[in-house]
């Protein structure tokens, strides 16, 4: 009775290490370390047998944040009410319960680097090296065309969800930045903490 208790999950932290040359993302940009898909786009696999259907494809964005608040749902554990989670309950968006997306936005921020997606929109930037790019992930999964000069009132209301998210953060980093990697995609060099 052990896989009718126990919910496994299977995902990848982060996308591969493409500056070693031994690994290929693609269709993404970029990979391991970067913000870009390449880097945050990944696998995520679920099974728990006789509750989850079996076989299903789940194209929504979810998140790792998502793996607590799921087993936490799983187990029937209430947490305190001051307790604030990240993630979500998968459970009821898997299941068909729950049509709805599990998440309108999905924030990241290490260090100078920011980024968000809403919707079908990416937005990702510098703060240090004065860089950003916004795309259309529905019609630009290879995050190749930049919109941010074209879209100026979805960047602004990017830029506006992301100062509302990050001011809920405390300002010094848990993980503070110990180095930059030097990545060089088409012709552009970019900077991502390490």
């Amino acid at each position: 009775g052990l896989e009718e208790n126990t919910i496994i999950y299977f995902i990848s932290d982060n996308g591969g290490a493409s500056y070693t040359g031994a690994t290929d993302n693609g269709p993404f940009k970029g990979g391991k370390i970067t913000h870009f898909e390449g880097g945050v786009n990944v696998p995520f696999m679920m099974q728990w047998k006789g509750h989850l259907p079996e076989n299903k494809v789940y194209n929504y964005p979810v998140s790792a944040l998502d793996i607590f608040a799921t087993t936490i749902a799983a187990c029937k554990v209430d947490l305190p009410t001051t307790t604030k989670q990240d993630g979500v309950n998968l459970l009821p968006f898997i299941s068909g319960e729950n049509s709805s997306e599990p998440h309108e936005k999905i924030y990241w921020r290490t260090d100078h680097i920011h980024a968000i997606r809403y919707k079908k929109w990416k937005l990702i930037l510098s703060a240090r090296d004065n860089w950003l790019h916004l795309y259309n992930l529905e019609n630009d999964l290879s995050e190749e065309i930049d919109l941010s000069d074209l879209n100026i009132e979805e960047k602004s209301k990017l830029l506006r969800f992301f100062d509302e998210w990050n001011a809920e953060l405390p300002n010094d980093y848990l993980w503070p930045r110990i180095m930059d990697r030097k990545f060089i995609i088409g012709d552009k060099t970019y900077y991502f903490p390490a």
